[in-house]
């Protein structure tokens, strides 16, 4: 697939720029692996370009069980004060998923992350660069059309970019939500 998008990361965008995306996929004859290799690229602005592959494989185990991998970088280019391109720098993550589906009203996700923004190009920008590591659980609850989805998450960054409750900064963040999907 190829195609023509406005950046994305926003929840609105009113430039005229346009990205570059695409995906390139493929499966074993018997479906059960499968790899997704995805681009997009373009100019966010006058000054600015951006190129981001990511990969994401999947393959099913067993009837119940399956395993996911998802590695993403992105590489920024920002133009000097003689109107020059310079270096590209880079951010990247990479995810490992666990799936188990013991019934087909009840599943479990497993996802652990590790995100790198050594030069603070985005999580990181406001401390110059850091790192985190991210643990989440989530469970799939299907009633129907509708599916809740219970999820706890940990995240250690090597940075203080986590908000406490004294509205200080910390390095280590516990989040629990609920979500729910209704699919029609």
């Amino acid at each position: 697939m190829i195609g023509i998008a406005n950046p994305t990361d926003f929840k609105s965008f009113a430039g005229n720029e346009k990205y570059i995306i695409g995906q390139l996929s493929t499966a074993s004859a018997n479906e059960k692996i499968k790899v997704y290799l995805n681009y997009q690229g373009g100019k966010f602005n006058d000054s600015s370009r951006v190129k981001q592959v990511d990969i994401v494989l999947t393959a099913a185990i067993a009837e119940k069980f399956n395993i996911g991998l998802n590695s993403t970088a992105a590489s920024y280019q920002f133009m000097d004060t003689e109107k020059e391109f310079g270096d590209m720098n880079t951010w990247w993550g990479t995810a490992l998923y666990l799936n188990f589906d013991p019934k087909s009203w009840f599943g479990l996700t497993l996802r652990n992350e590790y995100y790198s923004d050594a030069k603070g190009l985005n999580v990181f920008s406001s401390v110059g660069g850091g790192s985190l590591i991210a643990t989440t659980l989530s469970a799939n609850l299907k009633a129907g059309s509708l599916t809740f989805i219970p999820e706890v998450r940990f995240e250690n960054a090597t940075e203080d970019i986590f908000t406490d409750q004294e509205n200080g900064f910390i390095g280590t963040a516990v989040s629990i939500l609920m979500a729910g999907v209704y699919t029609f």
